[in-house]
């Protein structure tokens, strides 16, 4: 399995565990079930972790009425709510250079093959 490197050691990818993650379910009302426990939860554990703000985006597929696949997706947030958008910048300024990096990796390396 590949790991990524991250502030706190290596995060491992599991693409078995992404894919039972990534089955639909069975309805939207289903995934919005899901969705709004799944929030709940991280709700719980935020206070057992002592985590003092929090913002999340999730998404989760699911099967519409025609049989058709779907991702329903949601945002939530605890704690502090002005915090929430410094906290959504600084995350997308932090994935944004990495994936710049990524890119300029990538076309270093071609550009050294040819």
């Amino acid at each position: 399995m590949a790991k990524q490197k991250t502030l706190s050691g290596e995060f491992e990818q599991d693409m078995a565990r992404y894919r039972k993650a990534s089955e639909p379910h069975k309805s939207p009302e289903e995934a919005q079930t899901a969705l709004d426990a799944f929030c709940k939860e991280v709700g719980e554990l935020r206070v057992k972790y002592q985590v003092r703000d929090l913002y999340a985006i999730c998404s989760a597929s699911l099967l519409e009425e025609d049989g058709s696949e779907s991702a329903a997706s949601t945002t939530f947030g605890f704690g502090t709510q002005s915090m929430w958008l410094p906290m959504i910048a600084a995350a997308y300024g932090i994935e944004k250079q990495k994936n710049d990096a990524m890119i300029r990796t990538l076309l270093a390396n071609g550009a050294k093959e040819k």
